[in-house]
């Protein structure tokens, strides 16, 4: 018989609690496929698509119109399921700003380098706490936004589908936060403050679900 047996407490619980360890092992296990001297080095914006995937939990059924205005804004345009795991963990690293729509594809940036700066979609206010977990382990400047006017519905082999209004101006304004980033907190405040002044409608208008994680997250 063992005299003593110390059961460790999982380092990661499903939309519960992370600790800091857990950090610490995906940066381990990625650590490989970067280095210090690429991070950040592009500068140009990227967006990883789900336009390609056959099945899925989601789908933005016009994400091929967002796409093309992205693209008109100088994006690129990047699809996880072609890219290998290294390749992931190496654009995370090497691009300044990753954007896209939420999903699992996010959940490679802990492999990455520290801070990461995040821009996502969601197709819904409410958000997945497991994002909130990943990014607190990462330190990553992470930030959310809904789309007023969304609609969802059954979508064939997928848990839902969703639709943003006015693609073209969703874009654009991705783009600008992605030029803005840096200081993407003013920024919302102030296209908020301006868009209140002129009597617009918030329809077409991002909305920022996420403020400041880090501020909350404490090391388990």
């Amino acid at each position: 018989m063992l005299p003593r047996v110390a059961i460790p407490e999982p380092s990661f619980r499903s939309l519960q609690s992370a600790h800091a360890v857990f950090g610490d092992l995906c940066r381990t296990i990625g650590r490989r496929h970067w280095t210090e001297a690429e991070v950040d080095t592009v500068t140009r914006p990227a967006y990883l698509s789900k336009s390609r995937l056959p099945t899925g939990v989601q789908r933005l059924v016009n994400e091929s119109n967002l796409v093309a205005a992205l693209e008109r804004q100088g994006v690129d345009i990047l699809y996880p399921e072609t890219m290998s795991f290294a390749e992931q963990v190496k654009l995370f690293a090497q691009r300044r700003v990753v954007m896209g729509l939420t999903g699992s594809a996010f959940h490679t940036a802990p492999f990455s380098a520290p801070a990461r700066r995040t821009i996502a979609l969601s197709g819904m206010l409410h958000l997945h706490a497991n994002y909130i977990l990943f990014d607190a382990i990462n330190r990553n400047h992470a930030h959310y936004y809904f789309t007023p006017g969304t609609t969802t519905f059954a979508e064939n082999g997928f848990g839902v589908g969703w639709k943003i209004p006015d693609p073209g101006r969703v874009a654009e304004q991705m783009a600008r936060r992605a030029e803005n980033i840096d200081w993407i907190e003013r920024y919302d405040v102030e296209v908020e403050a301006e868009a209140e002044r002129r009597g617009q409608s918030l329809t077409g208008r991002l909305r920022r679900l996420r403020r400041s994680l880090l501020a909350r997250w404490k090391p388990g």
